[in-house]
Parts: C-alpha cells; structure tokens; sequence
C-alpha cells in the first residue's frame, strides 16, 4: 500500500502541533506568574514557601494526566480512527483551557487545578499527529517528515512565551487571562481545520480488546528486544529535557538576574534555532546520517553544552552554548523518534507515539517533584547537570544495549 501525506493533511497535523508547543510554551510564562505575583491566584498573604509549593502542584498536574491519557487516546486513534480521536482530544483540551481562564479571571488556584488537569488528561494531540506523520511517510522520508513536525513545534516555543508575556503585560485587555482566550480562539480554529482537513485512518485489521489485555500488550511493547531499549533511551533523554525544560528559566532568573523578558527572550533564540535546524539541517542530514548514528555522535553534544551552560558564572557567554545546544536537541530528539518509529510496525504507530509522550509527561512531573527542587535548591545549575548526565547516558545506553538492528539503523 502507498502512503503519502497530502497537503491538506499536511496542514492538519502541523497546525495541531504549533498550537500544542505554542500553549505548552504559553504555560511556562503565565503558572509561575500567576502563582508568585501578590496579584495572582493566591491571596497577597501566602508564604513564599507556601507559593513554591502550589506552583509545583499546579505545573505537576497537566503532566500527570498527560501521563494516563495521552497513550489511552493515542491507542484508540489506532482502532477508532486518529481523525476521530484527535478531535476528541483536541475538544477536551479545548475545555481544560476555557476552565483555567475562568479560574484566572475568578482568581480561583483550585479551578485552575482541574483546569490543568483536564487539559494534560486529553494532550493527546501531538502524539496523534505525530503517528498519523509517521505512518504516512516511509523509513526514507520518516525523519524528514518528523523534522517538519519538530520544526513546527520549535515555531510554537518561540511565540508561545513571547505572546504570553505581551498580552499578560502589555496587552491584558481581560486581565491575566488574556492570553488563554486568545489560545481558546486557536484551538477552535484548529478544531476546524482537523475536522474540514484531516483524512481519516483506521487500522482496519485491529482487534477489539480488554483492559487486562490492553495493559499486557502495553507490557509486551515495552519488554520487547529492541522496542523497549529504544524507550529506555527515550526515558532517559526525555527526563534529562524534562529537567532542562521546568528548571532552565529559574536558573536565568537566579544566576544571571534575568528579567521575564529576557528569560523569554532566551527561550525564543532556542526555539528559532531548534525550528531552523529542523527545517533545514535535520533534513538534509537525515539523507546520509541514519538515526542510531546520529544519536550517538549528536546526542552527548546536546548534554555537553547543557554542562557548559550550568557552569557559566558570565551571562555574557551564554549565546554560543544556547545555539550549540538548540542545534544538538533537534538532531537528538528527532532521530530517537525515528528510531522508535522505525522499530514499530504501521498499525502500533499511535499506540508508540502515545508511549513515547506519556514517558515524558512522567519526564516533567518527575522534573517539578522535590527531586528538581531539591537539585535547584543544591545550587540552581543543579537540574541542568543531572539533566546532561541523562542525556549523555541514552546515548552511551544506545551504544552499549541497543543491538545494531535494520529498524534502528534506518
């Protein structure tokens, strides 16, 4: 059977994922804000520790349920058809984020909670696009194309953060909230494009099954030779990002006396590069370098420069080790999928990209845990170098462990 992505799936697919990043991004602005600001959902009373507290509580939540429902829904793309469950998915986060500005314009921590929590228990999104981009490409162009997606998500992490900071401060026609309905607008409009664009896909030839044998399927997954050693490089990378993500613009603020726009800023030179590279560097790289070399030679890179920059006592010298490390993370993270994707027959594409992001949902909560704080507490480099140690780990745990397969070399 051919597969090819057409246009207006195309179109589908990457839309979903730009607004996915761009909200994720959106997040990492607005939850700490929200919670340290005097006028935020706190009363001006609250303890500082107390704050730090609900701060984690509220980033660990949509994490959490990310971490049960992003594989569930992603699996029964598999069955039901991805077009369907994508527009489920995609209405339940649609609901999560109309919850949090209700509970930002109310002032409401507890609304926000269950906000956060029904939107990570339907962020299926990515994963869905992602699999419906891996089944429709061939192992020759399944990087490229995930390329292209990572590219997109790159594009979302630059604006994101920034938008954030623009309609919190400068243009909060309805208060703090602002930028959530303006991320409200997106997701409708991103429910249309899906519904008026996307082709479906079923895998015809799936049985039906119960839950004692789903979970035994997703055990026989995880343990099986290759498959389950390529997740095991995947954890471990996506736990090492994963502390990167929660604890990088903390370490701005505490160690160079950066500023929210500068933090933002910093986070959107990286989000340009990561989008740059995958768009064209990943791309053409991908031709002659397979994704277990590149994960090998590319991957210790991306731990190295996330040492350097911990280390850094001058924020002066911060540009060249945030492109250097941009640059690496797009190589790294994009061949693992590949990888990961190239080990798994067509019709379990959504059931392992499901996986793949519940492991990092897990990835970011385990982050913003005490096991983070206690790091940042150590000294606020502390999560970064523990996060380069992971990351130079998958790939000594590929190069080791993983056996030189046709799946992962192509």
């Amino acid at each position: 059977m051919k597969h090819k992505l057409s246009v207006g799936n195309g179109i589908a697919v990457l839309f979903t994922t730009f607004v996915d990043y761009f909200g994720l991004g959106m997040s990492f602005i607005l939850l700490p804000g929200a919670i340290l600001s005097n006028n935020g959902l706190l009363a001006q009373t609250t303890s500082p520790t107390t704050r730090i507290f609900f701060m984690s509580t509220l980033m660990m939540l949509y994490p959490l349920g990310q971490l049960f429902g992003a594989q569930f829904i992603a699996r029964l793309s598999d069955r039901f058809g991805k077009k369907k469950m994508l527009l489920t998915s995609l209405t339940g986060t649609l609901i999560g984020t109309i919850i949090a500005a209700l509970a930002f314009v109310s002032k409401d921590f507890y609304l926000a909670c269950a906000g956060r929590l029904v939107t990570g228990l339907f962020a299926a999104n990515t994963a869905i696009s992602d699999s419906y981009m891996a089944h429709m490409s061939t192992k020759q162009t399944k990087t490229r194309n995930l390329a292209i997606s990572q590219a997109v998500f790159g594009f979302g992490w630059i604006l994101g953060p920034r938008i954030a900071g623009l309609f919190t401060d400068q243009y909060s026609f309805w208060g703090t909230s602002t930028p959530l309905w303006l991320l409200i607008g997106l997701l409708t409009i991103n429910i249309g494009i899906v519904a008026l664009c996307l082709t479906e896909h079923i895998n015809s030839h799936i049985a039906p099954t119960n839950m004692i044998l789903r979970i035994k399927e997703i055990l026989c997954t995880l343990t099986t030779n290759t498959t389950s050693s390529l997740f095991a490089v995947w954890a471990l990378f996506i736990f090492g990002w994963s502390l990167y993500v929660q604890f990088m613009a903390g370490f701005l603020i505490k160690t160079h006396s950066y500023n929210t726009t500068q933090t933002g800023k910093a986070f959107a030179l990286m989000g340009a590069i990561y989008m740059i590279n995958q768009l064209i560097s990943v791309r053409l790289v991908a031709k002659w370098l397979k994704p277990r070399n590149a994960i090998i030679f590319i991957t210790p890179l991306t731990g190295m420069f996330l040492f350097y920059i911990a280390y850094l006592t001058s924020p002066h010298y911060l540009l060249i080790p945030l492109v250097g490390f941009a640059t690496a993370i797009a190589f790294s993270r994009t061949n693992i999928l590949a990888a990961l994707s190239n080990s798994t027959p067509r019709h379990k594409q959504g059931e392992t990209m499901g996986l793949t992001w519940s492991l990092q949902a897990f990835g970011l909560a385990l982050a913003a845990s005490p096991i983070g704080g206690m790091l940042f507490a150590w000294t606020p480099g502390g999560p970064l170098i523990a996060g380069g140690c992971l990351i130079l780990a998958s790939a000594l745990f590929l190069f080791v462990v993983v056996p030189r397969s046709k799946a992962v070399s192509q």
